[in-house]
């Protein structure tokens, strides 16, 4: 029996004339795609050099006026160059007997442009005596001020930012307050114009439309020209050719693999308008919840910390580390996949056993085993993630308790000095804990849509209890388990609470898996870059995973295929 695909789409001179406006519409979509982002990195490129260069200025400025006003007090601050809008000097009184700073006041302050102050008298007060107090206790501790409290940025209108800096006043080597600058600075013209990317754009539409005329295997070369040329042209107007190395790679993807369907998308639109009106809303959101926020996590992956393009960069730190890195990305990587392994294995084990026997049609009490074992699963994990935690406490924790009954010794599963086997038994024990639910609810689902015929052909044969469950439950599991078991390994891959809440990655982070390894990158180290680098390769990871899965066990075929 054939199935007959309908009508396909000429596109040599008799294609019709919607298909060759969307032809011209998936050029431009592209290439807006691609020409957008080079015009906002060299965008951003150009505020980010601006920024540095605005701020080396002003913080000169203020350190210069600190030394003054060590030396001179604080009517220093009457003399600074013209460009300054604002200056405060802030004293310290010193500390009480309790290590508490007193006597902070504003001592003096210059004031010339009234617009860079947009707020209360008294709250820029506050505000100037709290940044002092911070800067003396970094003054204390002997650190660096970080550079995102020494400089800030305010935006005061279209065309004009405030960009303040501070700076430690210190006298006889003890902290003697603060000053702050203010400077009104104009934004700079951006170096690439608006007007670059619409002439892209209105090329990338003519090319397109022109490439609908090209008949066969050629039109698809002619589809990846019209996307190239307008593209190479919007690259040879940029300086830095580094900085547009990704969205020419993304580029060549889009064009020579998924302007077709683009066009394909487009033209649907106008063929069945009604199927893509109720597609709309759902693929807003995927666009918008999905689709955006992960292009925008890929290209943060080629960023350093101080917003630089390093290409590669990260990736590289995180695929070669030194020699004295511990614990890497391989000996995570290989905490990862132990855990991953050991708990779906758990989960389906426990899973298996426990809807078998909820299965059985004499159960008695049926009703309520079943809810009783659901409750883990119920309870949100991170609760369930504290109690056991505090279950594997050594000294009033139930787990050791349960030891000391049975006269065994107590177990310092996740305090301090405790082993990495310790700490990943407890953490192995709570994921289970968490797990096997899902496991037996998708079995239990399974096994009662299994026909009762099946198993009485069975007993005619002669079949065992092994031999029923491996030639009949099994097989007919398997569209259900297999699924089921793609989706845990995803969960489990990533599981970050348990890691986190129950051993923290102790010892010394080697109970870490990636996923607790990208929030360190990006919580503790503050390296977005890094962070993101870490959640790509567990993308493609898990990516290639789902794939290797779905063709070695034909997860998707039916179970009576």
């Amino acid at each position: 029996m054939s199935v007959d695909a309908g009508p396909a789409i000429q596109f040599g001179p008799r294609a019709p004339l919607y298909a060759r406006i969307s032809d011209a519409l998936a050029a431009a979509l592209v290439v807006g795609i691609v020409a957008g982002s080079v015009l906002g990195l060299t965008r951003y490129n150009d505020a980010r050099d601006h920024r540095r260069a605005v701020e080396t200025q002003v913080g000169a400025i203020a350190d210069d006026l600190a030394q003054r006003v060590a030396s001179a007090g604080p009517g220093a601050v009457e003399q600074v160059p013209d460009n300054v809008a604002a200056a405060y000097v802030v004293t310290s009184g010193g500390v009480d007997d309790f290590g508490i700073a007193v006597g902070s006041d504003v001592a003096a302050q210059n004031v010339r442009d009234k617009g860079v102050v947009n707020a209360d008298a008294g709250i820029v007060k506050q505000g100037l005596l709290n940044r002092s107090a911070e800067l003396q206790d970094y003054f204390d501790k002997k650190q660096e001020i970080p550079k995102d409290r020494r400089y800030s940025v305010v935006k005061l209108s279209d065309t004009d930012n405030a960009f303040s800096a501070t700076a430690q006043v210190v006298k006889d080597g003890k902290y003697d307050g603060m000053v702050h600058v203010v400077t009104r600075v104009p934004n700079p013209a951006p170096s690439t114009p608006t007007s670059q990317l619409l002439l892209m754009l209105l090329l990338s539409v003519i090319l397109g439309f022109a490439a609908s005329y090209v008949p066969g295997i050629k039109r698809r070369v002619a589809h990846g020209l019209a996307v190239a040329i307008p593209t190479g042209l919007t690259f040879m107007a940029q300086a830095d050719a580094a900085l547009v190395l990704w969205p020419g790679v993304v580029s060549l993807v889009l064009g020579g693999v998924a302007i077709s369907g683009i066009a394909s998308v487009f033209r649907g639109v106008r063929e069945q308008p009604r199927t893509y009106v109720y597609v709309v809303p759902a693929m807003i959101g995927m666009i918008v919840l999905v689709f955006v926020p992960f292009a925008m996590g890929v290209a943060i992956a080629f960023f350093s910390k101080d917003g630089d393009f390093t290409g590669l960069g990260n990736f590289q730190e995180i695929l070669n580390p030194s020699a004295t890195t511990h614990p890497n990305f391989y000996w995570t990587t290989s905490v990862t996949i132990l855990w991953t392994v050991l708990n779906v294995l758990l989960h389906v084990s426990l899973g298996v056993a426990l809807a078998l026997v909820l299965n059985r049609p004499k159960l008695r009490l049926k009703a309520m085993y079943r809810v009783l074992l659901i409750i883990p699963w119920a309870v949100p994990n991170y609760i369930t993630a504290l109690i056991w935690k505090s279950m594997f406490n050594q000294q009033y924790g139930a787990v050791n308790s349960l030891l000391d009954v049975l006269g065994i010794d107590q177990v310092n599963w996740i305090g301090p000095g405790s082993s990495f086997a310790s700490n990943f038994i407890a953490d192995l024990t709570t994921n289970t804990w968490l797990g096997f639910p899902f496991m037996m609810v998708v079995t239990l689902g399974a096994l009662q849509s299994i026909p009762k015929e099946l198993y009485e052909a069975a007993d005619i044969d002669g079949a065992g209890r092994w031999q029923r469950f491996r030639t009949v439950t099994l097989p007919l599991l398997k569209p259900a388990l297999i699924p089921a078991i793609i989706l845990g390994v995803v969960w489990t891959f990533n599981m970050f609470n348990v890691i986190y809440l129950v051993s923290g990655g102790a010892p010394e982070n080697e109970t870490n898996i990636l996923i607790t390894e990208a929030y360190y990158a990006f919580k503790v180290l503050n390296r977005f870059g890094l962070a993101a680098a870490y959640s790509l390769l567990i993308f493609v990871m898990l990516l290639l995973y789902g794939w290797m899965q779905n063709r070695i066990t034909r997860a998707t075929e039916g179970a009576f295929e």
